[in-house]
């Protein structure tokens, strides 16, 4: 079986096959040319820290298998820029040959508006002008596009960019089982499709973190494998910054916060069964309450359903402390406001509502105060729902409270198992 470079990276194909297509014509920029086609000349690899774009520039320039010279920012500016100017004298006389310009964004200390002009800016500019028909073929790694001149991206210079994006479900699923090898623990399908619903949307950097993590408290409790409990446990202190220390609040503020979470996954769960990831009612920084990770359909930025059933499960916490303890939830200003701000979208950006209610700067006083007592009249709609399914679901809402009081923390497979139980 033939090896790649990029067999280090876990995931991401659709950007492997494009950088191995770049490294073809690179490598072979011959049989292009025979049509005419000319080698671009620089690739811009940007994206959130963490993600692994150094590591993807390191794999292309091991799979051309050319020459390298990578340049760092690691002096003062003057020195820096004869720095710059030397590695593409060299890559230019061991061209064909990559010139790897990692972290381009932080080449200048300037963080004004102004600092597109900077001087460092300019010599890459300069430079990669004058090495555009010389075999010399640019890297860089960005975090941040948007510091760059637009001069300097435009075509003729860095004519391929690729943005690295978070790693997808089934990419963090991976990169989960890629960090557990040899921990002595291997998570069930189910299970591990519950972790990768909590971490997706974060870096490979921050999933090696919580694994890591997991590992630590394994050694540390004298064991000589991870278990689910000690990934739950690092999952909660990264994501959630739940503290290591027992909660301090009473007895009823503990009963209230355990209906709280189990509302918010129960109307979550009843909607959209299975899109919830982990419901929790450790304290979550430094405040009384809890947490509940939701799991996104694929189509939830799509289609406003999923969106509304989010609006749902929001308020459920409010409602149900009303409606079991017959209180009102002060802590329940957060969820009102997340819920207040998705339908103000919904009228605004989706002119669900009618094109009449749209509120923007310009829009009069009156028509302002007709679109705001339309929406409050939707979000009652809403509430009303979400009471009428926590009524018609109250053996399932009582027995995952009381699970939680118990455990404190539960997964999606054990809101089905109790689901189950209780609904059959």
């Amino acid at each position: 079986m033939t090896t790649s470079a990029f067999d280090r990276v876990i995931g991401y194909e659709s950007v492997k096959k494009e950088l191995k297509l770049l490294c073809d014509v690179w490598k072979n920029s011959g049989k292009y040319e025979r049509l005419g086609g000319k080698p671009p000349h620089g690739l811009l690899l940007h994206g959130d820290p963490g993600l692994g774009k150094t590591l993807f520039a390191t794999c292309l320039i091991e799979e051309c298998g050319l020459p390298s010279i990578t340049v760092r920012k690691d002096r003062a500016n003057g020195a820096f820029l004869d720095e710059l100017r030397l590695a593409f004298d060299e890559a230019k006389e061991k061209a064909p040959a990559i010139l790897l310009l990692d972290d381009l964004d932080k080449f200048t200390n300037d963080v004004s508006e102004n600092n597109r002009d900077a001087d460092e800016y300019v010599t890459v500019q300069t430079e990669m002008d004058a090495t555009a028909n010389c075999g010399v073929f640019v890297v860089a790694t960005v975090n941040d596009r948007w510091k760059l001149p637009e001069s300097l991206l435009r075509a003729g210079r860095f004519d391929v960019e690729i943005e690295l994006a978070t790693p997808s479900l089934k990419d963090t699923e991976k990169i989960i089982r890629h960090y557990l090898a040899g921990k002595g623990f291997d998570l069930d399908q189910a299970d591990l499709k519950e972790f990768a619903g909590i971490m997706v949307e974060n870096s490979c950097a921050d999933i090696e973190s919580v694994v890591n993590q997991a590992t630590i408290y394994a050694v540390y409790d004298g064991r000589d494998r991870v278990t689910k409990d000690d990934l739950i446990r690092a999952c909660l202190r990264k994501f959630f910054n739940a503290p290591e220390g027992g909660d301090s609040y009473s007895a009823l503020t503990r009963s209230q916060t355990a209906y709280h979470e189990a509302a918010h996954a129960i109307v979550a769960d009843v909607l959209e069964p299975g899109s919830v990831n982990l419901i929790s009612i450790k304290a979550t920084d430094g405040k009384v309450g809890g947490t509940v990770s939701f799991r996104n359909d694929p189509d939830y930025f799509h289609r406003m359903i999923y969106q509304e059933n989010r609006v749902r499960a929001i308020l459920a916490g409010k409602a149900v402390t009303e409606m079991v303890f017959g209180e009102i939830d002060v802590g329940s200003k957060s969820d009102v406001n997340r819920a207040i701000r998705v339908v103000e979208r919904f009228r605004d950006d989706f002119s669900a509502y009618g094109f009449a209610n749209i509120v923007h700067q310009w829009t009069p006083e009156a028509v302002k105060a007709d679109a705001h007592r339309r929406m409050t009249e939707i979000l009652e709609d809403y509430y009303r729902e979400t009471k009428k399914i926590l009524a018609d679901h109250r053996p399932y809402l009582d027995a995952v409270a009381k699970a939680l009081l118990e455990k404190e923390t539960l997964l999606g497979c054990d809101l089905a198992r109790i689901r189950q139980t209780v609904e059959g």
